[in-house]
């Protein structure tokens, strides 16, 4: 009877332990496909929320490495980059020995860089590419750990490792891009030869892919830095043949330009000037960005006002503001206008521009500066009452310094001949 009952218990308590390991299981299958199920249906924040609970209570559960691996895809997907770059650490801890190790460290390294964390990243590209050096991916790790080291001004960190990649996979898929950053870095720091250097077999690919393309763009700064005008016209020449749409032609065109507007109004070469206008004129009207059609048709302006053709610069000054009616430069636009019909003759419209800007932009620099031409304008007159009442009123906004004496100067001596001119 003892016995008996002794069997039925022991049976009694199998068959407990059976059922509850049954719905244990059962738990954590469902846990793990709601979380799944939120993931697929766009619920990010809850899907995290779903997966963490499960790896905390199903920690030894052999679907956890993937729950690991679906969280970090949550954190992701709602641009938690850093959370998920921890979340990929937390699984090389856990699972060193898993063959997914290697893609999720230079995962992890990526998402660093893309929450901004560029030592961390930089750390652990450097890390992955000396813990696998014959892998596939050791030239992209040290490509990456340059690129974070750039963001952070790290300069001669970077050149190392491009250094290194250069020297151990000269010809891997990251060598060309390594070249064209190589190439950034040391313009940067004021080696233009050295950058020439650096890029040359880029340049020398006819083929244009995006590293070419980068190269070329980074090719024509450089000739600028070198005062190689015509090898950066040469350059951008063949963008602009290669790549019309792509906007690094016209940020190549821009600089170009816009040396050649500089050198022009140093020295006061025309035909400088008159390269530049034409590169100006060309991309306001081709330029595939608004930034370069915007500057260039502002610069184009400007040439023309150095050029001394008045008719031009009213023209490209009046479609200025007509077209950017936002532009941050249209202080600088209104008051070119004013200079530019001054300058044709059309003084009451030159008036009108300038106290337009002065009730527009109040508080500008530009405004300041339509004071003055504005004082200048009735001193040619002859009316000198005027003309004192705006220099007055610039120079109370003027900083101390050589214009505002000069200004103050000028004030006197137009007293003065008021005086000469009472007293006779």
């Amino acid at each position: 009877m003892h016995a008996l009952l002794r069997s039925t218990l022991c049976a009694g308590a199998a068959l407990c332990l059976i059922g509850s390991a049954a719905v244990s299981h059962a738990d954590e299958d469902g846990d793990f496909s709601f979380a799944e199920h939120l993931l697929r249906d766009g619920m990010y924040d809850l899907a995290s929320s779903q997966l963490q609970l499960y790896i905390e209570n199903h920690p030894d559960s052999p679907r956890t490495p993937d729950a690991f691996l679906l969280l970090a895809d949550a954190y992701v997907e709602s641009g938690g980059f850093a959370r998920a770059a921890d979340t990929y650490q937390g699984f090389i801890i856990k699972y060193p020995q898993d063959v997914r190790v290697r893609d999720l460290w230079g995962k992890q390294a990526g998402l660093r860089s893309r929450a901004g964390q560029y030592a961390a990243a930089a750390r652990d590209y450097l890390q992955l590419a000396d813990a696998y050096p014959e892998s596939d991916f050791a030239d992209d790790a040290l490509l990456g750990a340059a690129g974070a080291l750039v963001s952070i001004e790290e300069g001669e960190r970077a050149e190392r490792s491009l250094t290194r990649l250069l020297t151990r996979y000269p010809d891997g898929n990251s060598a060309a891009p390594a070249r064209v950053l190589l190439g950034q870095v040391l313009l940067a720091r004021g080696d233009a030869a050295g950058a020439e250097q650096a890029i040359r077999s880029v340049l020398s690919n006819r083929t244009l892919t995006d590293h070419v393309a980068d190269g070329l763009e980074l090719g024509v700064r450089v000739a600028i830095a070198q005062g190689k005008t015509a090898e950066g016209r040469r350059l951008s020449d063949r963008l602009v043949a290669q790549a019309p749409g792509d906007a690094r032609t016209w940020r190549a065109r821009m600089a170009l330009g816009r040396n050649l507007l500089h050198a022009g109004e140093t020295s006061g070469e025309m035909e400088l000037l008159n390269q530049a206008a034409d590169i100006f004129r060309e991309t306001s009207r081709r330029g595939t960005t608004a930034a370069s059609t915007e500057r260039a048709l502002f610069d184009l302006a400007r040439v023309r006002e150095l050029q001394g053709s008045a008719s031009l610069a009213l023209s490209n000054w009046e479609d200025f503001l007509r077209r950017y009616p936002v532009s941050p430069l249209r202080p600088k636009a209104m008051l070119g206008l004013g200079r530019a019909h001054l300058a044709a003759g059309n003084e009451r419209e030159g008036v009108f521009a300038f106290e337009e800007l002065l009730s527009t932009y109040p508080d500008s620099s530009e405004s300041n500066q339509a004071l003055g031409e504005l004082g200048e304008n009735y001193l040619r007159r002859g009316d000198g009452a005027s003309a004192i009442s705006y220099f007055e009123q610039q120079i109370e906004d003027m900083p101390a310094g050589d214009e505002r004496r000069k200004r103050r100067l000028e004030i006197a001596a137009i007293r003065a001949e008021q005086l000469d001119e009472t007293d006779e």
